[in-house]
């Protein structure tokens, strides 16, 4: 439950609130298993997917085509990751945990604050995604993901541990 659900919870009038967890998942970057290891950094995932990146102490639309161009230590491939729609619970911690922490990590988010003053704003402006087809949200379940890798080797997806785990096979 986050600090948002236990509010309304306590306004309804609930206020004995105990957590119970039921199980652990994991998010998991994974690309075709034909391809060599990489290790991406929530910088790296910032500065690749998000609609605005700083440049030259700017935010601007988001001008990085490849990998490379993000870090010159990743593949000199074009940008391909699918990640999991908005409504999808691992998009909340690839938000979270990659865009928000990447946004921070760049300096991003001290220019979108210097611009910005709502705090909801701030982190909208953080976790929002490029929209010009180098990320790809995925509305459906994982095999949609899996498919999209298995047409562009160089893709990156976004899934939960136990799915990756049943599919090691065909990824990396």
């Amino acid at each position: 439950i986050n600090a948002k659900e236990l509010e309304a919870c306590k306004a309804a009038g609930v206020t004995d609130i105990q957590e119970v967890k039921i199980g652990y998942d994991g998010i998991v970057f994974a690309t075709d298993s034909s391809n060599p290891d990489v290790a991406y950094e929530p910088a790296d995932l910032y500065k690749a997917l998000a609609a605005e990146v700083v440049v030259d102490g700017k935010l601007v639309a988001n001008p990085y085509k490849k990998w490379s161009e993000v870090n010159k230590d990743l593949p000199d491939a074009e940008i391909a990751a699918y990640i999991p729609g908005e409504k999808h619970g691992t998009r909340e911690v690839f938000d979270e945990k990659m865009l928000a922490a990447g946004c921070k990590a760049t300096g991003a988010l001290d220019v979108i604050k210097a611009a910005v003053a709502d705090e909801k704003e701030q982190h909208a402006k953080c976790i929002a995604v490029r929209k010009d087809g180098l990320a790809v949200d995925i509305d459906g379940d994982y095999t949609e993901t899996l498919a999209r890798i298995a047409a562009n080797k160089t893709g990156l997806g976004v899934f939960g541990l136990s799915f990756y785990e049943n599919n090691a096979d065909k990824l990396k």
